[in-house]
């Protein structure tokens, strides 16, 4: 196998088992080799996730598109980006690695330079609709707040959703709006992928 199949992998694993799941003994395994082969490309657990987080920072830089598609109409551009990131395998993958991030060094510089990118985009939504708070204010809060928090806690898309949008309410006075029953269902029989 080669490194980025590895890492391919490895985000595999992370996104269908869990954080403490991907280990080396869980990667020959799903890869169908010995334990051994791991060891050739990697030193140690922490420098698979230091390529994961690396993979990830360069996804990150979909997501300017996304809110410039709607650069006039901010509350919309903030209703896509959150959409994004709930049904997208780049979401999910980014609130597990910032998790990781407050508790391994190696990781913070990959995530932080990420990090930095979407509250830029944060920083262009709320300067289009002239919100009278800080840019930087709210990008941090709703960074360190909003989406992550909600994505790791163990509780339906539905209700982070929620939580999401009274968040953004209460910050913004910019409603992004309710999701269906119907909706949600949707997301989550769609087939996901992270490249």
């Amino acid at each position: 196998m080669k490194k980025r199949e590895w890492v391919s992998l490895g985000i595999q694993i992370l996104l269908d088992n869990g954080i403490f799941r991907l280990t080396p003994n869980a990667l020959a395994e799903a890869g169908g080799v010995r334990r051994q082969a791991f060891w050739k490309h990697f030193s140690d657990i922490d420098d698979l996730w230091e390529a994961i987080a690396e993979r990830w920072s360069r996804a990150m830089n979909e997501i300017p598109a996304i809110w410039m598609l709607h650069h006039h109409d901010a509350p919309q551009a903030l209703t896509q980006l959150c959409e994004y990131l709930f049904t997208s395998r780049t979401g999910e993958l980014g609130a597990k690695l910032i998790f990781l991030a407050t508790q391994k060094e190696r990781l913070a510089g990959p995530v932080d330079h990420a990090a930095k990118v979407f509250q830029g985009v944060l920083r262009g939504i709320y300067g289009v609709c002239k919100n009278p708070k800080s840019g930087d204010d709210v990008a941090i809060f709703f960074l360190n707040q909003g989406i992550w928090v909600t994505m790791l806690q163990q509780t339906s898309l539905e209700h982070k959703w929620k939580l999401i949008r009274w968040w953004i309410l209460q910050e913004t006075d910019i409603d992004i709006g309710e999701k269906t029953s119907e909706w949600f269902e949707e997301v989550k029989s769609r087939p996901l992928k992270f490249d």
